[in-house]
């Protein structure tokens, strides 16, 4: 991973990402396993929101993820190739975003 990022110039503040992505690549060859991770993802971050304070909590995981917020809009933008039930979790994300924070 050392050399491909030397190799492609890829940002520090971008490799562990980077290498996150790849193990999640390379660990669920089969689709239902990367949707079954999906699908535990996007209830982790749902989690995430609501024990979350405020949103000075959120601000290291936008941080490391700048894309998540558009990933999830592009997940329902395409409503035959994604499943429904990740296409619902996308869309309680984003609610989960835009709830009240002072409650």
């Amino acid at each position: 991973m050392h050399t491909l990022a030397k190799e492609y110039r890829v940002p520090p503040n971008l490799r562990f990402p980077s290498l996150t992505r790849l193990q999640f690549a390379r660990a669920f060859g089969y689709l239902a396993s990367r949707q079954q991770f999906t699908c535990i993802r996007l209830y982790a971050f749902v989690v995430l929101v609501q024990a979350s304070g405020g949103t000075d909590d959120l601000v290291p995981f936008f941080n490391s993820e700048p894309e998540f917020i558009n990933e999830l809009v592009s997940l329902l933008s395409f409503e035959d190739a994604v499943p429904a039930k990740i296409r619902i979790l996308s869309l309680l994300s984003l609610v989960s975003l835009s709830q009240d924070w002072p409650r």
